[in-house]
């Protein structure tokens, strides 16, 4: 397994921004690969730098952003500087992603027998479900239980935010230890408890 230095900062500016921005992929995105915060894991090989004097190396990798699209991203490290730079990256072609998605198949944990099993069991479910009638439905919703998860009501709402102020809120978030989101909320309330009993600063 591939262990990057966990020490190492992304490093963005407006040259590799934009580059990636002719791509389609943003900072954040690219973030989300290298640190495997993706619905599936990520995948890398190690190259040498070609006609490099220096032990220069890049990471290819291969992996998925938060909403699970598949993102091929080539970073080099820089450990004397104490950062990792996005050399590129861009949408995976689907014979790669194909190829990806069959690798990460062959990483479950699940035993084959019991994938193939959950996957006939998939199209039963959804051919089940599908031919049952109001009334059928109705039974089973009058026997049905509270489903209860213990987290406190939240209502999403949607910003649009600077690629670099993102960027900058992963690595302190990481810093802390606590997921970006968690911590995004828990600013917000803090600023809000301050201007609501007046302490906050002129």
């Amino acid at each position: 397994m591939i262990k990057p230095d966990p020490s190492l900062l992304p490093d963005w500016d407006e040259d590799n921004i934009n580059h990636i921005a002719a791509h389609g992929i943003r900072p954040e995105q690219v973030e989300e690969v290298y640190y495997g915060e993706g619905p599936y894991p990520t995948l890398a090989l190690k190259n040498k730098k070609k006609r490099a004097k220096s032990a220069e190396y890049r990471y290819r990798l291969w992996g998925t952003d938060g909403s699970g699209l598949c993102i091929e991203v080539i970073i080099a490290p820089f450990p004397e500087y104490g950062i990792w730079r996005c050399v590129t990256a861009f949408p995976m072609l689907d014979t790669t992603k194909k190829k990806l998605l069959q690798e990460i198949k062959k990483m479950s944990r699940l035993p084959k027998r019991i994938q193939k099993s959950l996957q006939k069991e998939a199209h039963e479910w959804d051919m089940r479900i599908s031919a049952e009638g109001p009334e059928k439905v109705q039974k089973f919703l009058e026997s049905a239980e509270p489903f209860k998860v213990p987290r406190p009501p939240r209502q999403p709402v949607s910003l649009r935010l600077d690629p670099i102020d993102i960027s900058m809120i992963k690595r302190i978030a990481r810093n802390k230890g606590i997921p970006h989101t968690q911590l995004m909320v828990l600013w917000l309330h803090e600023k809000v408890a301050q201007e609501w009993d007046g302490s906050s600063p002129p």
